[in-house]
């Protein structure tokens, strides 16, 4: 297993051990020392990650995974979407899940579905490539009560629609302050805990690791986001 560093005050700290969860040995970001890769998501790594995914889960034939972070701005949802366009990229057929509705969302919600006031296709929003992922959201602000209320129809509901999706991602990115992602955490068949490199310190992933554990997340491993590189990238072969 390779190492990972997550930042504890000023010191850098092997996350592996600390954390002691599985290090799915992922680096989505490119090297931001090179201005045209900086802030892009690598093809190899995130193909990468979707068959550690599969190695975690091998008796699977449709998987739903979430992404969830301590606190914001980690990047599942970057990772998130980048993961489902690559499954989709694969001729894996993938949904995408946001727990709340944008502002300008139109359609309906799959809160919506699970308790019969809408059907998965006036909720699902479907992708006019073959190659790309469709997308839904759970809920909208209004009926955001309704999650807590209805958990068992949503599983319901995606178990459903794991007939149609090799792949269905949803993505929490505050976990310690989002009780309705907090809830749903077990209908997941996996759990991938975000971390950013040099910005997310130990305790809060403890905090994180320890909240989905109570709620009976199966924490299938973790993501390194952003790592960043201090000496020329090609050297890292040799130590």
């Amino acid at each position: 297993m390779k190492s990972i560093f997550l930042a504890d005050d000023t010191r850098e700290q092997d996350a592996s051990t600390a954390l002691n969860i599985l290090d799915m040995s992922v680096k989505p970001l490119s090297s931001p020392t090179s201005k045209t890769a900086r802030g892009i998501l690598a093809k190899k790594d995130l193909i990468r990650l979707y068959q550690s995914i599969e190695t975690a889960l091998p008796d699977l034939a449709s998987r739903i995974i979430l992404f969830a972070s301590g606190s914001r701005g980690e990047g599942t949802t970057t990772i998130s979407a980048g993961l489902s366009a690559i499954a989709a990229g694969l001729g894996h057929r993938s949904l995408l899940i946001d727990i709340l509705a944008s502002s300008a969302a139109t359609t309906s919600s799959l809160i919506d579905v699970a308790i019969g006031r809408a059907s998965p296709k006036a909720a699902i929003i479907l992708s006019t490539d073959a190659s790309a992922f469709d997308r839904a959201h759970l809920t909208t602000g209004n009926t955001a009560s309704d999650v807590l209320v209805h958990r068992d129809k949503i599983r319901k509901t995606l178990t459903t629609l794991c007939n149609q999706y090799q792949l269905i991602v949803f993505h929490v990115s505050d976990i310690l302050a989002d009780p309705i992602g907090a809830s749903l955490c077990d209908i997941a068949d996996g759990v991938v805990l975000v971390t950013e490199a040099e910005r997310t310190r130990v305790p809060v992933a403890r905090q994180a690791i320890q909240l989905l554990s109570g709620k009976g997340a199966k924490i299938i491993g973790q993501v390194l986001n952003k790592r960043r590189y201090y000496i020329p990238h090609w050297l890292y072969r040799w130590l």
